[in-house]
């Protein structure tokens, strides 16, 4: 346990010193080892409460030393690309959206007529039909497989670009009627488009995307002086924010399990935090440093499911403690290579988030891709966004196409201020 426990001394001593290089805790150093020094902490005060109660699903199933050197050469091989801090950064001139509303309301038409063809295909909204006791979270699953391939991860794909353009939408000032309408309208899309299935992850995808892009409007490096009066104003709200959504993880998780018996009462967020830590304690526990040699795992999330990417989740779930719970970026990595295959996929991220973080300044495109490589490093603890199709590459590719798209006129000029941001 010790082991463990320096470990989240260290990501915790780096996550500070990035903080403190750039002024705001949205950083990929920062939010990659803050994220797996929390999900360790979780895990290990939960593995003391389940000792007590066997009513809590929690507990390591094996030794730490392991996982806890799988989290230090992930950690130490991100931060060495950043390493020169020296380094100055180039600032581009100020710029701006001109498109943005009339973007916003493409994507949100869009991402309309993909829920009601949806809804119309499954014949249901299954939230709905959830929270009714009609049906399960394993019946929507099921109902899920009978339609065509690549529909839900195009509708994925579309709800992070729309919130996306949200995040960008809500940092700049809103002084026509029409603007206010047609953000009102985006906001009200999204947040049906995140709950129309129960999926807990869309509203915090939301949440963090409007979070980071308004903390990040306030720094020196985007050209604006900070405001503290503002800036203790996002705070409030990120504070009430992350409250409201505990509050509705945990709501939505009863509607989806209780059914079934697998609630887990008030603790379930944290839970859900902690059981990737439990994962890759018992990954390791069961596989030797040198991994399984089957570089496949690696495709596991790149492959669509319905193409075949649910093929290897059987042996995966053999591993875990928590068969339906994630495991994080670096389990797969560990999985396919041993402790060479973290180093070398803790390398390959850090340089890849240093490039995005040196482009992001360049237009606000940029930056929305910044902000999405901002999620996968703060959730890199509990999924594998990185080598994700759904979360990742697919909407990073839809973001190309839209960037390119919002400069030609598909619908109707929308006459607003804005367009002189």
């Amino acid at each position: 346990m010790y082991q463990l426990l320096l470990f989240i001394v260290f990501a915790s001593a780096v996550g500070a010193i990035f903080w403190r290089r750039f002024g705001t805790v949205f950083n990929p150093p920062s939010l990659t080892a803050f994220s797996l020094a929390g999900a360790s902490s979780i895990a290990i005060v939960f593995d003391a409460f389940a000792q007590r109660s066997p009513t809590i699903h929690a507990g390591f199933v094996g030794s730490t030393t392991t996982a806890s050197v799988i989290y230090l050469l992930g950690v130490t091989t991100f931060v060495v690309p950043w390493l020169d801090l020296n380094r100055k950064q180039k600032r581009s001139a100020m710029w701006a959206d001109k498109n943005l509303s009339r973007t916003l309301l493409q994507i949100s038409f869009l991402v309309v007529v993909g829920l009601v063809s949806t809804w119309a295909l499954l014949g249901e909204i299954p939230f709905l039909q959830m929270a009714l006791g009609k049906e399960s979270i394993n019946d929507h699953l099921d109902n899920l497989k009978r339609l065509a391939p690549g529909i839900m991860m195009a509708n994925l794909a579309a709800l992070v670009i729309l919130c996306l353009y949200v995040a960008s939408r809500s940092a700049y000032p809103r002084t026509s009627f029409s603007s206010k309408v047609i953000f009102a309208a985006a906001i009200l899309v999204a947040l049906v488009a995140c709950g129309w299935q129960g999926n807990r992850q869309s509203f915090l995808i939301l949440l963090f995307f409007i979070i980071v892009r308004n903390f990040l409007g306030r720094t020196e490096r985007y050209g604006h002086k900070p405001d503290k009066g503002k800036v203790w104003r996002i705070r409030i709200f990120t504070a009430i924010s992350l409250f409201l959504f505990a509050v509705g993880f945990t709501a939505i998780n009863y509607i989806r399990l209780a059914n079934e018996g697998r609630f887990s009462g008030p603790a379930e967020l944290l839970l859900y935090y902690s059981w990737p830590v439990y994962n890759i304690v018992s990954i390791t526990s069961k596989i030797g440093i040198g991994g399984t040699g089957d570089f496949s795992f690696l495709f596991t999330e790149l492959l669509p499911a319905r193409f075949g990417g649910k093929a290897l989740l059987g042996d995966i779930s053999r591993l875990l403690f928590e068969p339906t719970s994630p495991s994080g970026f670096f389990s797969y990595w560990y999985l396919s290579f041993g402790l060479k295959g973290v180093a070398a996929g803790g390398f390959v991220i850090g340089l890849a988030s240093r490039y995005a973080f040196e482009v992001s300044l360049r237009s606000e495109h940029h930056l929305r891709a910044y902000i999405l490589l901002l999620f996968s490093c703060a959730t890199i603890s509990v999924y594998s966004h990185f080598l994700s199709l759904s979360y990742f590459w697919a909407p990073l590719a839809l973001l190309v196409v839209v960037n390119f798209c919002s400069k030609i006129r598909l619908l109707p000029s929308i006459r607003e201020p804005l367009a002189q941001l």
